[in-house]
């Protein structure tokens, strides 16, 4: 996703927009270097992984792994109904906080 934000933010101030953002919607925030930040999410008996990489322009999220009850098919290209609905939220807390910038 571009960034909408009013000027050109630092890497750094784009990696803390994004952990704060994934911090208020509920996911557990690493970074695990500048430009890649690892997103854990815990909701009752699932656990969803995302890489979350970016730069002072743009910003991407992606599915990284999952338990089993994710039901996860990358040939089929399937995964349970609500990973889409959470990350969706993800995103959406992601615009949010970088557009502030």
């Amino acid at each position: 996703m571009p960034l909408g934000a009013k000027s050109a933010p630092s890497l750094d101030q784009v990696g803390k927009a994004i952990r704060q953002a994934g911090t208020a919607a509920g996911w557990q925030m690493s970074e695990l270097k500048p430009g890649q930040i690892l997103g854990v999410y815990k909701i009752r008996s699932h656990t969803a992984i995302v890489d979350v990489t970016y730069s002072t322009s743009t910003y991407d999220i992606k599915f990284r792994e999952g338990d089993s009850g994710l039901r996860y098919d990358a040939a089929a290209g399937t995964i349970h109904e609500q990973y889409n609905k959470w990350v969706g939220e993800l995103e959406k807390v992601i615009r949010a906080h970088v557009n502030a910038l």
